[in-house]
Order: C-alpha cells, then sequence, then structure tokens
C-alpha cells in the first residue's frame, strides 16, 4: 500500500522548524507511520503533527505492455 504523509517537526537543538511530505510503500497505515516518527526521532527532531492517508494506485505495466511476462 502506498501511503502520503505530511510531517511538521522540531529540532530543538538546531532550532529548526519544518514540514515534508513524503510517500510511503507498507503493508499497514500504522507501520508507516511508526517509521516516519522514529526516523525523525532518531535525527533528533520532535513530530509535533503528522498527518497522512492512504493513496489508491494500479500498476498496469505487467498486464498491459508484456514485457516483464
Amino acid at each position: 500500500m502506498l501511503f502520503k504523509f505530511t510531517t511538521t517537526a522540531t529540532n530543538h537543538e538546531q532550532g529548526w522548524h519544518d514540514t515534508v511530505t513524503e510517500y510511503v510503500f507498507s503493508y499497514s497505515f500504522d507501520h508507516a507511520k511508526a517509521h516516519i516518527i522514529g526516523r525523525l526521532e532518531s535525527a533528533g527532531w520532535t513530530v509535533d503533527k503528522i498527518q497522512g492517508y492512504r493513496i489508491h494506485f494500479e500498476d498496469l505495466r505487467d498486464s498491459c505492455d508484456r514485457t516483464t511476462v
């Protein structure tokens, strides 16, 4: 599944505040969210706000072009 997250975080040590949008492939929403939060926290950031949702997509490459079949 593909998820889109917009995260606002603060790095108090550096005095930085930033908002980032990123896309994550994962088996679940909770796993993707935990990954983003864990990555930011391990880099010294505090997550102030995180919003995400699932993006529905369909990969037609193998079904229509037969190049990898």
